[in-house]
C-alpha cells in the first residue's frame, strides 16, 4: 500500500472517473488504515483514515466517498466505537441508496446495524444487519462474510438470543474456512469466547481466548492479540 501511495501521481481526469474506478489514494489509505490497526499502530491507522476521508470529500466522487465512509466506519467498529461508526455507516447507506451502489449499501447497513446494537438498540441493530446480509448475499459476494457474521453473533448476544448468536459464529467460522480469510480468524475466536462466557462456560471461553491469541500472533494482528490477552488476565469477565 505504501509503495502504491509513493508512486501515486494524482487521480484520473474527472471525465474518466466513471471508467477508472475508485480513486487510488482514497482506496489505498482506507485499506492501509485497517492494516495498521491490526498491526497495533492505532495512531497511524487513524491518520490514514482521516486522510482517506478528507481526500474523498475533496474529490467529490460518490463511489470513492462510499468506499471511504464504509472503511472509516469499519475502523471504528474494529475499535468498538459505536457512535462514530453509526454516523459514518448511516451516511454511507444514504449515499449508496441515492447512487444505487448495492454492494456498499449492504456493507454500510451491516456496520450500522452492529453500531446501533452496540449503542443500545439491539433489536433494530439485528434487523439492520440481517437486511444488509441478505442484500449482500444476493449480489453473490462473500468477501468479509466471516467478519459480518461475527458482528451478527455479537448483536444477537446483545438481545439475549444466545442460540442465534452461536449459529452466526458457526457460520462465520464456516465462511472463514471456505474462503481462507485468515485476518478475521483471531477475532472470531475472541467473539466465540465472549459468547461462551456469557453462557457461563468459563474454561471453554478461556480456551477460545487462547486460540484467539495464537491466531493473532500468527498473522501479526497485535490489536486482536492484546484484546485476547486482556480477556485472559487475570480472569475473564463476562462481556
Amino acid at each position: 500500500m505504501r509503495r502504491t501511495l509513493a508512486a501515486f501521481q494524482g487521480g484520473p481526469h474527472h471525465a474518466l472517473r466513471l471508467f477508472t474506478g475508485p480513486d487510488t489514494e482514497t482506496f489505498c489509505r482506507s485499506y492501509l488504515a485497517h492494516v495498521l490497526w491490526h498491526l497495533g499502530s492505532l495512531d497511524q491507522a487513524t491518520a490514514q483514515n482521516d486522510r482517506a476521508l478528507a481526500k474523498a470529500r475533496d474529490a467529490g466522487d460518490p463511489f470513492g466517498m462510499a468506499i471511504a465512509l464504509n472503511y472509516a466506519a469499519m475502523l471504528h467498529v474494529f475499535q468498538r466505537e459505536s457512535k462514530p461508526a453509526l454516523a459514518l455507516a448511516e451516511e454511507s447507506v444514504a449515499l449508496c441508496r441515492e447512487h444505487h451502489f448495492v454492494y456498499y449499501q449492504s456493507m454500510g447497513g451491516i456496520l450500522a446495524g452492529w453500531a446501533r446494537a452496540a449503542a443500545g438498540d439491539a433489536e433494530r441493530g439485528v434487523a439492520q444487519i440481517r437486511e444488509g446480509l441478505d442484500s449482500l448475499k444476493a449480489t453473490g459476494a462473500e468477501l468479509r462474510l466471516p467478519f459480518y457474521h461475527g458482528l451478527m453473533a455479537e448483536a444477537c448476544a446483545m438481545t439475549g438470543r444466545s442460540g442465534d448468536a452461536m449459529a452466526h459464529i458457526s457460520n462465520a467460522f464456516a465462511f472463514q474456512s471456505k474462503n481462507g480469510e485468515l485476518w478475521i480468524l483471531a477475532d472470531l475466536h475472541r467473539i466465540h469466547g465472549d459468547l461462551l462466557l456469557r453462557g457461563g462456560d468459563v474454561e471453554l471461553a478461556r480456551a477460545s481466548y487462547r486460540k484467539a491469541m495464537e491466531a493473532a500472533r500468527q498473522t501479526g494482528a497485535r490489536s486482536i492479540e492484546l484484546r485476547a490477552i486482556k480477556r485472559l488476565e487475570p480472569a475473564p469477565e463476562r462481556p
